[in-house]
């Protein structure tokens, strides 16, 4: 509902219009999205700065103060910085604040591959939380282990200035893997199985020469991890972008 349309007739007009103003007012309006914008530009610069060299090094250490102070200029703004995560961008109030032109290269992309739909950045992350959140990144991107995702990054990081809003991948609209050309419901299973662990044990079941090996037992690992670590040219199975 629109806020109401102050009375020139009744009470103090003034008053009535402060208020109506009070109304409409968001934390967004306060936050000026060009500076907002510059601060993504800043966070990308400086988790180039984290690829490339060592914490010791004096560009690694520019890079990173510049992002430190540029959070610390906006909470003269607000006092949380909430991100909404899409496929191709990072938005603020609804307004976009950062594209990157390839999907290799994006970090809203890495963010949203693995369900995280928003996440808040609070005053005090600039100090000595900083490094850890762009060591989570630098690990997402490249160091991750077999089976791991940006969640269980971000939970062993245990950050305390960075909330976050995740969804299960297979609730939110992602497509399971089908059998393509050649494939079956049988080989679908055969592979998911295969890849909780046991190949051997599967093999050793039988089956035809370069047929998928049939289901080890008792592995229990997640389905959702399974699908993101599956070969999508393995068997004739295709798999999701998003889970690849």
């Amino acid at each position: 509902m629109p806020p109401s349309t102050p009375d020139p007739g009744s009470g103090s007009f003034r008053e009535q219009a402060a208020s109506a103003a009070q109304e409409e007012w968001t934390e967004e309006d306060a936050l000026p999205i060009a500076d907002v914008k510059e601060l993504f530009v800043t966070l990308s610069k400086a988790i180039r700065a984290v690829q490339l060299y060592d914490e010791n090094n004096p560009i690694y250490q520019r890079f990173v103060q510049s992002l430190s102070e540029a959070l610390r200029d906006r909470w003269s703004d607000v006092d949380k910085l909430v991100v909404g995560i899409e496929e191709e961008r990072f938005t603020v109030g609804g307004e976009e604040v950062y594209r990157a032109e390839k999907r290799s290269d994006s970090l809203a992309f890495l963010f949203f591959k693995d369900g995280v739909r928003e996440m808040t950045l609070l005053p005090g992350i600039e100090d000595e939380e900083l490094a850890r959140f762009l060591g989570v990144i630098q690990r997402a991107r490249k160091g991750r282990g077999e089976g791991e995702d940006l969640l269980t990054i971000l939970w062993e990081a245990d950050l305390t200035r960075l909330k976050y809003q995740s969804v299960e991948l297979l609730d939110d609209g992602v497509d399971i893997p089908v059998a393509g050309d050649g494939g079956s419901a049988e080989q679908l299973q055969g592979v998911l199985q295969a890849e909780t662990g046991d190949q051997q044990a599967g093999e050793e079941q039988g089956g035809e020469e370069g047929a998928p090996p049939k289901p080890a037992e008792g592995t229990g690992k997640p389905l959702r991890q399974i699908l993101k670590t599956t070969d999508p040219q393995k068997y004739g199975i295709r798999v999701s972008d998003y889970l690849t």
